[in-house]
């Protein structure tokens, strides 16, 4: 909790959930055109027991920004993490 913000994932049918989060952005490398170049890949972890409906193409917004959820991984200790876009 001393590193988590608050966001909002947007699901179901104008459902919404209020999450404890870590929001991330590392970098990624990205190839295009035989050229490697550095790209954010902003990710949220939480825990895992909070994504109950939550599924890939919903939304959540993190510090005003809405982004959509372009992936959902489950590490098998109870977080999760939520790939944006």
């Amino acid at each position: 909790n001393d590193f988590a913000i608050d966001a909002v994932i947007n699901y179901g049918t104008n459902q919404t959930r209020n999450v404890k989060v870590i929001f991330e952005t590392p970098s990624q490398s990205v190839e295009i055109y035989n050229t490697s170049i550095e790209a954010d890949a902003p990710r949220l972890s939480c825990k895992t027991s909070e994504l109950n409906g939550v599924k890939t193409g919903n939304t959540v917004t993190a510090q005003s920004v809405t982004y959509k959820i372009i992936q959902i991984s489950h590490d098998g200790t109870g977080i999760s993490f939520l790939y944006l876009k």
